[in-house]
């Protein structure tokens, strides 16, 4: 591929149960990915992700183990298919494919760190339930400033956890908190305002404790200097050292992803052309409300 093009990495609920199934029947080295992650693992994450039930996999302790192995084994394919990225990105958990496939960090280190991250925000979010919603139709300010509201008035919890793409946020924390964003969301004129079906209150400050905890963890993996462009979400910006991509990755636990900051990014740098790898078309409805002349398509148009 000559055309300049960036690799995108979906996060947490994207998952479904036979994801990677497919791959892994039809290439040997997708089904040696899912093999290697069951050994670090020492339990199969592949039953998980083939078999489910559903209920087990959205768990967030399995939900994102599973999609980071499914999106490292879609990348590793693509790479022998000589798909070259000119840049790279996730979103959320997604970001640590991405470090993956910009060759920060190695496979088995990122199960680790994903294995110790969704056990920490899982901890968190039975210690402190909360929910997540999107608000669809107003724009980031109104969106600020009915959480910023609600904070204030009720002493709840309620922050945008990520701008997704123009008239998309997701906000989270306290059950009752976003509740009320929900319903001063509506009569603000919202055209939807709905609870997501996730365990926790994921970019809300009620993952601080696992915020603390990670930040004690990480300085026992090995971060290398990207290899290729990396765009992160707590910053919407380029990431150049290892370092600094170790320290972003603590702070990305509580503070909200940049997503539509992060695509902008990118095609500031002439970026027009978007892979999703993995198994979801999410990310490419994002690309397409906020660029205008790109394509977004999904990893196993180039596989098949």
């Amino acid at each position: 591929m000559s055309e300049k093009i960036a690799l995108i990495f979906p996060g947490q609920g994207s998952q479904r149960v036979g994801m990677g199934l497919s791959l892994c029947e039809s290439i040997p080295l997708a089904k040696d990915t899912f093999d290697e992650a069951d050994e670090i693992l020492r339990r199969s994450i592949s039953d998980i992700c083939f078999e489910g039930p559903l209920q087990e996999l959205t768990k967030t302790e399995n939900a994102q183990l599973a999609i980071f192995t499914n999106s490292v084994a879609n990348f590793r394919v693509a790479q022998i298919r000589g798909i070259i990225p000119t840049a790279v990105a996730g979103h959320s958990l997604g970001e640590y494919s991405a470090l993956v496939a910009a060759g920060v960090i190695s496979f088995s280190d990122g199960l680790r760190l994903v294995e110790q991250r969704s056990s920490l925000m899982s901890i968190a979010e039975k210690e402190e339930p909360g929910m997540m919603a999107a608000i669809l139709g107003l724009d980031n300010a109104e969106v600020e400033g009915i959480c910023r509201t609600v904070s204030i008035s009720s002493g709840q919890i309620a922050q945008v956890a990520n701008y997704n793409c123009p008239g998309q946020l997701i906000v989270s924390g306290s059950v009752s908190g976003v509740q009320d964003v929900v319903k001063k969301a509506k009569l603000s004129g919202a055209k939807r305002a709905l609870p997501l079906k996730v365990s926790g209150a994921f970019h809300s400050n009620l993952m601080e404790p696992a915020r603390v905890e990670f930040s004690k963890r990480v300085g026992d993996f090995h971060f290398s200097d990207p290899q290729v462009g990396l765009v992160v979400n707590v910053t919407g910006d380029w990431a150049k050292t290892g370092k600094q991509i170790q320290q972003l990755l603590v702070e990305q636990i509580t503070k909200p992803v940049l997503w539509e900051s992060c695509m902008q990014t990118l095609y500031s740098h002439g970026i027009s052309s978007f892979v999703e790898v993995g198994d979801s078309n999410v990310l490419a409805g994002l690309v397409t409300r906020t660029l205008n002349n790109t394509t977004c398509t999904n990893i196993s148009t180039f596989l098949n």
